[in-house]
């Protein structure tokens, strides 16, 4: 039987493998890996778990969509904002004493590095150039969490979250790219939208259409994407075994998608008649009716799931 310490080593060694080759200079990731183990001394605040209510709105486009009771896919963090309000929280704390935790200075003042380890207040966005790995116990949980934690940053900037729950019976993970239906060309509306749409279908490595949810189905997973005004969200959940082959295709979406033409032929008639399920209901008449009163200038304004006109006949 493979122990908790060997499954999270073999795990971790497979994230890192993975998503190092991502170019994702603005993007975030969050895995549930199988077990491991912490020093108790919470840091950083962990993001708290999505309700089936809001894991149901991960829908493509944003909408409204079947809840899941997944328990690992309640742990997927969709923004990377949770990870940076978390560590500036902890960087303004620096100064506050706290028995036996030496990051946080005790009486003393917290040095550059220990108060900013990722290099936030140099930019973020910096790669590093190094992995940097948070101290254990450095991402502070709620007294009723026992699932466990870590935060690093990877050299081409790639930042990440670790979190094991010896309980769930799967596991997951997660890539936040920080760009949204907000980032569309005014000409061209759904863009991004239609961008999440097509990494599904193929890329260098893996040229069939579907092949991630071909091989998730079999191991008892599945995935899905949302487009967001600043960020879009890629996500899966499978068993725990086949973690490092899913990571492996989940990667090449990000690395070389095909976009081949016969794809992106089918996939906007598929926008298409998202477009046309979404104007029978009443949220997304809402939604548009709010978007109509913004400043047209202001890109809250924009269409953001876009339909077969905005993304080819209107271009």
């Amino acid at each position: 039987m493979v122990s908790s310490a060997q499954r999270f080593s073999r795990g971790m060694s497979v994230l890192l493998a993975m998503l190092t080759i991502l170019a994702a200079e603005d993007a975030a990731a969050f895995v549930n890996v199988p077990a491991f183990s912490t020093s108790p001394a919470p840091r950083l605040r962990a993001p708290r778990s999505l309700s089936p209510s809001s894991v149901g709105m991960m829908a493509e486009g944003g909408g409204p969509s079947e809840a899941t009771n997944n328990n690992a896919l309640d742990m997927v963090v969709s923004r990377r904002s949770a990870l940076r309000a978390a560590l500036a929280a902890s960087i303004v704390a620096a100064s506050v004493t706290v028995p036996g935790s030496k990051f946080l200075g005790q009486a003393e003042p917290a040095t550059a590095a220990e108060s900013d380890p990722l290099g936030y207040a140099t930019g973020y966005n910096v790669a590093p150039g190094k992995k940097v790995v948070l101290p254990d116990g450095t991402v502070e949980t709620s007294a009723l969490d026992r699932r466990k934690y870590r935060a690093l940053t990877l050299p081409n900037g790639l930042r990440v979250l670790l979190a094991s729950d010896p309980k769930a019976d799967n596991t997951a993970a997660a890539l936040d790219v920080h760009v949204g239906h907000f980032s569309d060309p005014a000409e061209i509306p759904g863009l991004a939208h239609f961008c999440e749409h097509m990494l599904f279908l193929g890329t260098d490595k893996y040229p069939v259409e579907g092949d991630l949810d071909n091989f998730l189905s079999l191991h008892g997973g599945s995935s899905n994407a949302f487009t967001a005004s600043e960020d879009t969200c890629y996500y899966f959940s499978l068993s725990q075994e086949q973690l490092e082959p899913a990571l492996d295709r989940f990667s090449r979406f990000f690395v070389a998608p095909l976009f081949t033409a016969a794809a992106t032929d089918r996939e906007l008639n598929a926008i298409e008649s998202e477009h046309a399920k979404n104007l029978q209901q009443d949220s997304w008449r809402m939604d548009q009716v709010s978007k109509l009163r913004f400043n047209p200038d202001h890109p809250a304004s924009k269409f953001g799931t876009g339909n077969k006109f905005t993304l080819k006949e209107g271009t």
